[in-house]
């Protein structure tokens, strides 16, 4: 016989993306069993709008992620109480909530065992409130032998991220499938390894997963599949949209009818790509109500699903729904310089390390190149400088040397430091005027990356800088907007320009 496991992992901000999933699980008509990898409770309402989408729909199992540590104890307790569907959290201790660490259920007689773990530690960059106790994960999975004599069919629901999962299937045989989460991993037809069967669906409600576990008669696996279904382009339950709105108007927290602005044009993009419009006003207005120099904040920050039209309250709730505690230092050029050199050489590499900032210009050339070809930028006309990201298959193998050796000279450059200020590539502007590293800049940063953001990334830049809190809720910030203004029409002005190999060629035609 078949089990079919359906799963989400790291929705995130994206409720109405259970909407979608509500659409797509209506259409399945053999049974199934519904988890969650973590992550999916986001801090909108203090992840009640979460629990109730997913009571509504049904979920079976759900292991907790660090995101949820993002509310106060006491309030996350009793918006999990509030489930209908079994929570793990064996190694994080919850005051007011008893989470899981093993469920069995069963399914035609075939016992089916789900073991849940969070991730091994907090995440440095995220503020932990007071009153959660954190535990390494490690003595529960040393559990999976003992648990495995317990069911036919044996599944790690993990929040301990892709690389984590890889480790612990090389360690636990006994496994035979993983539902991860964390990393925001996208794995299309999953990953065997050691014969488990480990499947990621990616982050921000992008994908739903799909796996099938064939066993004979005898309840021993024959088969194992994984598959991933895109929500882009999948319609919305308007049957699921009517049941919960009703719900949350009955828990006080549907919004849905009141009017604060209006789009008068669209704000979606892809998050996470790059430079977007909305990114660009939010750091614009902090900026402006601050009258500081630069402002940067973690893509996290700005979600840009705005569309044309009236703007809800419970829509401005999706547009910035982790409202980071912002702060403010002053940093020499020197420092700007390594913090924006070191988030776009992650950026080429993976777009989820993108920052947006205001008050700034920035040149990048995707290549080490010579600082040269810096002065062959002034001659490219502006049709040939938008703000793009394009990967290229061969980027890694473009040799930009020639250009030392067409100029006759002794030295190339090509292997300087990116950090390097005098040999870089990058340029930094404001307004218009070439940043000295020598100079000085106030500066407007989120906590998250003053903790050192994304897996640390940015952990060495903000050691020596001393920081004062602003009084500012982003949030809050664009409600003021709309109620001055009442619309929003804005472009994005390409303050990042990123060149590629084929821009410096055509310029020299």
């Amino acid at each position: 016989m078949d089990l079919k496991f359906l799963y989400t992992g790291d929705i995130h901000w994206n409720v109405p993306a259970f909407s979608k999933i509500s659409s797509i699980i209506k259409e399945e008509k053999d049974p199934y069993i519904l988890l969650d990898a973590g992550d999916s409770i986001s801090s909108v309402s203090d992840g009640l709008e979460s629990i109730l989408a997913m009571n509504l729909i049904g979920y079976n199992f759900l292991t907790i992620g660090n995101h949820a540590l993002d509310i106060k104890p006491e309030k996350l307790s009793l918006v999990l109480n509030k489930s209908e569907f079994t929570i793990f959290s064996p190694n994080i201790s919850i005051p007011g909530f008893s989470g899981e660490e093993f469920k069995l259920m069963e399914i035609d007689n075939i016992k089916i065992g789900v073991l849940g773990v969070c991730f091994p530690g907090i995440v440095k960059s995220q503020h932990l409130f007071e009153g959660y106790e954190i535990s390494d994960s490690e003595p529960i999975l040393e559990k999976i032998p003992i648990y495995r004599k317990q069911c036919d069919v044996l599944i790690l629901l993990s929040h301990l991220g892709y690389d984590k999962d890889i480790e612990v299937a090389k360690k636990y045989p006994e496994l035979d499938l993983i539902i991860g989460g964390h990393t925001h991993t996208i794995l299309k037809e999953g990953k065997i390894v050691n014969n488990t069967l480990i499947c990621h669906s990616g982050g921000e409600g992008n994908f739903l997963g799909k796996i099938i576990v064939s066993l004979d008669n005898s309840k021993k696996i024959i088969s194992k599949s994984h598959k991933l279904f895109s929500l882009s382009d999948e319609k919305e339950d308007e049957d699921f949209l009517k049941k919960f709105n009703a719900i949350k108007e009955e828990q006080g927290i549907y919004s849905g009818d009141k009017i604060i602005g209006e789009a008068l044009c669209n704000f979606v993009a892809e998050k996470y790509s790059g430079e977007t419009a909305i990114g660009d006003f939010v750091t614009d207005l902090i900026r402006l109500n601050t009258e500081t120099d630069i402002v940067i904040l973690n893509a996290t920050c700005v979600n840009p699903i705005l569309t044309l039209g009236k703007i809800t309250y419970e829509l401005l709730q999706q547009v910035i729904y982790w409202d980071n505690e912002l702060n403010e230092t002053t940093i020499t050029g020197a420092l700007l310089y390594r913090i924006i050199s070191r988030m776009l050489s992650l950026f080429v590499e993976d777009p989820y390390y993108f920052l947006y900032f205001s008050g700034i210009q920035v040149e990048y050339i995707d290549n080490p190149v010579c600082r040269r070809v810096f002065k062959l930028l002034e001659n490219i006309s502006s049709k040939n400088t938008q703000s793009m990201y394009i990967k290229t298959p061969n980027r890694d193998k473009v040799n930009m040397c020639n250009l030392c050796k067409e100029a006759n000279s002794p030295v190339c450059l090509r292997d300087d430091p990116y950090t390097s200020c005098v040999n870089r590539r990058i340029n930094i502007y404001k307004d218009g005027v070439l940043i000295s590293p020598n100079s000085f800049y106030s500066l407007i940063v989120p906590s998250f990356l003053i903790r050192g953001g994304l897996n640390q990334q940015y952990s060495p830049f903000f050691e020596e800088c001393v920081f004062t809190s602003v009084d500012i809720n982003i949030k809050e910030l664009l409600i003021d907007y709309f109620k001055i203004y009442g619309s929003l029409k804005y472009v994005q002005d390409n303050r990042l320009k990123i060149y590629f190999e084929r821009d410096i060629k055509d310029s020299k035609k």
